[in-house]
């Protein structure tokens, strides 16, 4: 398996990206009912695990995927605004905010046929809508939203620029971006440096990595059952590698627990006047 991961690593960007893109596709074709209404890490405040979120108890399950999707969201009071999240994958990120937050709409978007479908299908919540849609070339009007979410999505994209780009477009004057995301600590550079050549100006930034690691611990072996129960044996390694629900043994786990990887909030806005 890690000469399988070396020769990902080697492909070119556009084949990596309909790899991804196949993937994605592949995990949400799964017949996993709601198991799958959320993919990220999850989130707890690592002091004190016990105090979370009051959540309705069909929520309950989604606990610390919820959580994560409230402390990145909540950089911003969500009440009458337009949202848009970009990387909705199967909608239980979009379908909270919806329902928790008060904006006056949610649209979630996904490159993902399969996923919107999926979406379409699972939630009946007023103001909530979903399509298909390329977070590089949006297909909504300039300036037609208050906040745009972003949740471990932006990491797979082939121009991250043209994402800053485009998110900046369709929000309105003093709008904000909301972003979550995971590197490893040498390439974070990067996405810094992505968002400096943008117009956004950081508002807010946070390192979230001990809550993360926190949640991920927590969810480990849960996240392991739920690959035996749905992935087909063949690949269960690369899921589990995926969920990073390999118990102690996880690299990513380790990653996180050593600060070789990291996990940080922003809260960027458009300028009034642009």
């Amino acid at each position: 398996m890690p000469l399988l991961f070396e020769f990902y690593r080697k492909l070119p960007p556009d084949t990596k990206r309909r790899l991804k893109r196949g993937w994605f596709e592949m995990l949400s074709r799964m017949d996993t009912g709601d198991d799958l209404l959320f993919m990220n890490h999850g989130y707890t405040d690592h002091r004190n695990p016990s105090h979370g979120l009051d959540l309705q108890a069909r929520d309950e399950p989604y606990r610390y995927p919820i959580q994560l999707y409230h402390r990145i969201a909540t950089g911003i009071e969500w009440k009458g605004l337009r949202g848009l999240e970009i990387g909705c994958g199967r909608g239980g990120g979009t379908a909270y905010v919806q329902r928790y937050l008060g904006p006056k709409s949610m649209v979630g978007i996904d490159i993902t046929e399969s996923a919107i479908r999926f979406c379409n299908e699972a939630f009946d919540v007023p103001g909530l809508s979903f399509q298909v849609g390329d977070a590089e070339a949006l297909s909504f009007p300039d300036e037609s939203f208050d906040a745009v979410l972003n949740v471990e999505s932006c990491l797979h994209y082939k121009n991250i620029d043209l994402f800053f780009n485009e998110a900046l477009r369709v929000l309105k004057p003093g709008g904000a971006l909301l972003l979550g995301d995971y590197r490893k600590a040498p390439v974070v550079s990067r996405l810094y440096r992505y968002m400096e050549q943008s117009d956004f100006e950081m508002a807010h930034s946070e390192d979230l990595s001990a809550d993360v690691l926190a949640a991920m611990e927590i969810e480990a072996d849960a996240k392991l059952a739920l690959v035996e129960r749905h992935a087909p044996r063949p690949l269960r390694s690369m899921f589990t590698k995926f969920a990073g629900a390999t118990g102690e043994g996880s690299r990513e786990l380790e990653q996180f627990r050593t600060g070789e990887r990291v996990y940080l909030r922003f809260v960027l806005r458009k300028p009034a006047s642009v």
